[in-house]
């Protein structure tokens, strides 16, 4: 199946384990950049190597910032749109999960 998601870039929260992991295979072998956050990034090296890792609580607005402005840091894109919104969202979540 081709996804079409070559040049794309994907954040996948909770990424060492489960079905984080499980989504960044998938995404990294339909072409895809995949950037992996988890409170502990043991391990995600075996992601492959079109996945990187990024450690981070995002349940803490601080550091879902800290995610999206490293991303951002590794893969420029003109798509800051959808990392604000991204960022957003996480912010909205973590600031609910107190």
């Amino acid at each position: 199946m081709d996804l079409h998601l070559d040049d794309k870039v994907f954040l996948v929260t909770g990424a060492s384990a489960g079905i984080g992991a499980a989504t960044v295979r998938i995404l990294a072998a339909e072409g895809a950049t995949v950037v992996g956050t988890a409170r502990r990034t043991e391990g995600m090296e075996e992601l492959g190597a079109r996945a990187s890792a990024v450690a981070a609580d995002v349940t803490d607005p601080r550091s879902a910032a800290q995610v999206a402005a490293e991303v951002l840091a590794r893969h420029a894109t003109d798509a800051w749109t959808a990392w604000s919104t991204t960022l957003a969202a996480l912010s909205r979540a973590a600031a609910s999960w107190r």
